[in-house]
């Protein structure tokens, strides 16, 4: 005689029978951002995301700030040497620190790298023009045509007014000027990138997934209009943009707000009459400067691997692990060797970028990315409502908004409903870490244009202090 048919678990059931184990009546939870995360999710079968051209290769970019032009012209034969596919050189701007954005500080910096075969890109914010002059230096050198070589020049005139709070030149001249300089190197310059919608500095400042997402994709429009007033168009323009956002210890949060980004650059696109091309704009994922502490900063390695999965399997097409001390000063060879090293136990040891879109298929993946997606175009809207990023940065809005989330972020650490290990959880009985401090350039004096900066704001600030617990 055949067993009694079992009837299959409904999704009631399987919630009775978790939630029984542990003593909890309710299972979900929520994000800063308000979406709800049920702990019960539906296989699903949507297409995967088409992020990197090929899927087994990404960018692994090494990022420098020194002021040394030998100490970073060292640091970078290293990186070269060790295996990075580029470097990105931080140029200073007023209250930024950075390499001196002159001929000279940059050609010494990078002395001895061959511009044909490594990538060189910057982090240049208003200061575009002096790493503009260098790369044209260097191409004239090596006799090849500028049109053969690929490079980053990642002008943010947005990104420098958010962070610092000051442009000498003022906004709207800023903006000006950029697309004059953007509309006349587009054709000259095919392959490279003259543009950046950086969202990382809104997530170190303290903004939610959503936040980060809509502020980029401000960004994005923002710039789009100035070089539309040029004559330049969205499919002109998307092969010279990168994107720029963080990736945190948050795994599938930064999974989802990943796919959430290419999602939105769609719809963005799908808004421009006669767009395409949206698929060209470069993803170039950092991670985060807030997560990383100094007290028991070896736990910041730990949390900077996550993150870089999190930046592989969420499709980033360049990736910067920031040395575990980056926070605390200037990183030393040994901590640059170990965030160099987490790309290649990644790529070689690991083959994390083997499947083009790891995330498809999971339920919890996909509705989170699309409660991103759709409240980070809320929140886009509502900048757009409000006059476009330039002005939301000019009232103060974006801001606002920003450090009311960081505050709840705190308000949660402090309440112990969020936990830092080595920090809030499992504290460690050692003393901050003490190294030299990166430099930080006299704030502008007289400025055109002046807002609520936004500097970075550590999470685990607040719960560390000069002496050991």
């Amino acid at each position: 005689m055949p067993p009694p048919a079992v009837p299959d678990p409904t999704r009631d059931d399987w919630l009775r029978l978790i939630g029984g184990e542990i003593g909890l009546a309710d299972l979900r939870t929520r994000t800063l951002d308000g979406i709800v995360l049920d702990p019960i999710f539906a296989r699903t079968q949507e297409n995967p995301l088409h992020g990197r051209a090929d899927p087994a290769i990404w960018d692994i970019s090494c990022l420098h700030a020194g002021d040394d032009p030998v100490l970073v012209q060292a640091a970078i034969a290293d990186d070269i040497a060790g295996g990075a596919t580029s470097i990105a050189l931080k140029l200073a701007t007023p209250g930024e620190f950075g390499l001196a954005p002159r001929y000279q500080a940059i050609t010494a910096a990078l002395a001895g790298v061959a511009i044909e075969h490594t990538e060189i890109s910057f982090a240049s914010g208003d200061q575009y023009f002096g790493a503009a002059q260098v790369l044209m230096a260097l191409w004239e050198k090596t006799g090849r045509h500028p049109a053969d070589l690929r490079a980053g020049l990642h002008a943010d005139p947005l990104g420098a007014l958010a962070r610092t709070g000051a442009l000498e030149a003022g906004l709207w001249p800023s903006l000006e000027l950029l697309g004059q300089f953007v509309a006349t190197n587009i054709l000259p310059w095919p392959e490279v990138r003259l543009l950046l919608a950086d969202g990382t500095l809104y997530h170190d400042a303290g903004a939610s997934e959503a936040q980060e997402l809509a502020a980029m994709l401000a960004t994005v429009i923002e710039y789009l209009r100035v070089l539309d007033f040029e004559g330049v168009s969205g499919e002109e323009l998307f092969p010279h943009l990168t994107v720029g956002l963080a990736a945190d210890a948050d795994l599938f949060s930064t999974i989802a707000k990943l796919r959430a980004a290419r999602l939105l650059l769609a719809r963005l696109a799908d808004t421009i009459k006669g767009t395409t091309g949206v698929h060209r704009i470069k993803l170039w994922v950092t991670t985060s400067q807030r997560m990383l502490t100094i007290r028991a900063v070896h736990g910041n390695i730990l949390r900077n691997s996550i993150a870089a999965i999190g930046a592989v399997l969420g499709g980033a097409d360049a990736i910067t692990v920031l040395p575990h001390t980056w926070v605390a000063g200037r990183p030393d060879a040994g901590a640059q060797r170990l965030a160099r090293n987490t790309h290649l136990l990644m790529a070689e040891e690991s083959g994390l970028a083997r499947v083009l879109d790891p995330g498809a298929g999971s339920g919890h993946i996909a509705a989170l990315t699309d409660a991103l997606a759709r409240r980070a175009w809320v929140l886009f809207q509502e900048i757009e409502e409000s006059g476009g990023m330039a002005r939301s940065l000019l009232d103060g809005s974006v801001q606002e908004g920003i450090a009311s989330t960081a505050a709840r972020r705190e308000k949660a650490l402090i309440e112990g409903e969020l936990a830092i290990t080595g920090v809030t959880s499992f504290a460690a009985d050692e003393s901050l870490l003490a190294i030299a401090p990166h430099p930080m350039p006299a704030p502008i004096e007289r400025a055109e244009t002046r807002v609520p900066a936004l500097p970075v704001r550590r999470v685990s600030a607040a719960f560390e202090t000069k002496e050991s617990t």
